[in-house]
């Protein structure tokens, strides 16, 4: 199955998923006039694990266009973040 046909069968499935039992932290990035309707999903899959944010932009839609920098900076700081947590222990 070809990457984009499982985005599309994902996306429209309405199976739920165990996500509480995500013990990794969990970044989910979206944008609030995504016109799938991802900044739903975003914020429940991010207060749905234990270690998990989400970052809404207001637009950009499903390409977050206009936020590459954007979304770059928020990935690397929330992996940093995570990679610093990791080594105080």
């Amino acid at each position: 199955m070809a990457l984009w046909q499982f985005d599309i069968k994902t996306a429209a499935n309405r199976e739920t998923y165990p996500i509480e039992k995500i013990t990794c932290p969990v970044l989910t990035i979206s944008a609030e006039d995504d016109a799938f309707g991802t900044a739903s999903q975003a914020k429940s899959i991010a207060a749905g694990v234990p270690d998990g944010k989400a970052n809404l932009f207001a637009t950009g839609g499903h390409a977050l266009v206009g936020h590459y920098a954007d979304a770059l900076r928020v990935s690397t700081s929330f992996l940093q973040a995570v990679r610093e947590r990791q080594t105080s222990r």
